[in-house]
């Protein structure tokens, strides 16, 4: 399916084999997007990997680091307390909401 949204032409694919297809075999012609003004100050000029064209000579030596330093064994054990503490974080924050909201949703059932 094709959308036009403005002057973008957006391809909606909706099923998991031709989503398959496109990114293993057609990867290249779907890679490049048009970077938006506003990623344009956001992201150093589109320098960063999602918006970086796969052919191009910087996404190979920023993929490249990606794997060799930010997603190594090494980096990965010594990041693993600060991923423990965002998850403890994030559960805290969730335990709390609940009681505000079980206290919320009761108060308005009793009322």
């Amino acid at each position: 399916m094709e959308l036009k949204l403005g002057s973008i032409h957006t391809i909606i694919i909706s099923s998991a084999r031709l989503a398959k297809e496109i990114f293993m075999t057609h990867d290249q012609a779907f890679s490049f997007r048009p970077l938006p003004t506003t990623l344009h100050y956001l992201v150093y000029g589109g320098l960063s990997l999602a918006w970086t064209h796969k052919t191009d000579d910087y996404w190979q030596r920023l993929r490249k680091m990606k794997v060799l330093e930010l997603f190594s064994p090494k980096s990965l054990i010594a990041s693993k307390h600060v991923r423990d503490e965002e998850i403890s974080s994030l559960m805290h924050d969730v335990f709390e909401d609940c009681k505000v909201m079980f206290y919320i949703f009761f108060k308005v059932v009793i009322s």
